[in-house]
């Protein structure tokens, strides 16, 4: 009996092995890029798949009855929808192959040995490419912190896709401060900037940066000050607020 192959994935009465494969590959692209699953083959081959490391990226539905492989570079992970042999190996409509895009794994993965695995994890980050998660209740979580450090004066960006929390030093000269990164309007985005004396050299901010009343808030001299700034519109207006004057 072959080893399970686990990964973070259920099928349900509905998913139908001879619908083209869609039904499986929509299930394959929720997997996170980095969850490994692990397979035996003929009781003896275990192949180690991380899906995207990899690069074995689900290509969809693959007509085994001409008993060949994809050709070209079509590298990925198949599902079968005719049942044909592929490297002397009976493949049967909703079991798996693996084309490497110079070697092919000639056994299949099957989809019976699949089981949930309820506490999955992560072997690196992992990018959602702009996609939506919802109905997810969060227990604990850290932000990565973007650390300017001493600005130096002159221009200084602050950049939201290394990091929604940033620090930064004002020091020596003016300072003048802009932002990117900005997700598309529609989708609220924004930063939370500690800012060290912050009121020891001018400081400028860009236009599109709206405050309370017109005015932007003095910042400490010789002090920390905590800034909270978002936009709803791609970055073309900004709101900012002091959440923390002079905090000590």
């Amino acid at each position: 009996m072959g080893a399970p192959v686990f990964a973070a994935l259920a099928f349900s009465a509905e998913d139908d092995p001879y619908d083209d494969g869609l039904g499986y590959q929509e299930k394959l692209q929720q997997l996170s890029q980095n969850f490994t699953l692990l397979a035996n083959y003929n009781a003896t081959l275990e192949l180690q798949i991380e899906l995207g490391i990899m690069g074995y990226i689900p290509q969809g539905g693959w007509d085994a009855s001409g008993n060949a492989y994809p050709a070209g570079v079509d590298k990925g992970s198949w599902i079968v929808t005719d049942a044909g042999t592929l490297g002397g190996e009976a493949m049967e409509p909703g079991e798996f192959f693996i084309y490497t895009g110079s070697a092919f794994v000639n056994r299949k993965i099957v989809l019976g040995n699949i089981q949930a695995d309820l506490t999955p994890a992560l072997g690196g980050e992992l990018d959602g490419l702009g996609n939506s998660v919802k109905n997810i209740v969060l227990k604990s979580y850290g932000e990565k912190v973007n650390i300017i450090g001493a600005i130096g004066g002159g221009a200084q960006n602050i950049d939201l896709t290394l990091g929604g929390f940033v620090t930064a030093t004002v020091d020596t000269a003016a300072t003048s401060f802009t932002f990117s990164g900005a997700k598309a309007a529609g989708i609220a985005c924004g930063f939370t900037l500690l800012i060290t004396n912050g009121g020891s050299q001018a400081v400028t901010w860009p236009a599109s940066l709206k405050w309370a009343g017109a005015t932007a808030p003095s910042l400490t001299t010789a002090g920390v000050d905590v800034l909270a700034i978002f936009t709803i519109d791609g970055g073309v207006t900004w709101h900012g607020m002091i959440a923390s004057a002079d905090s000590k």
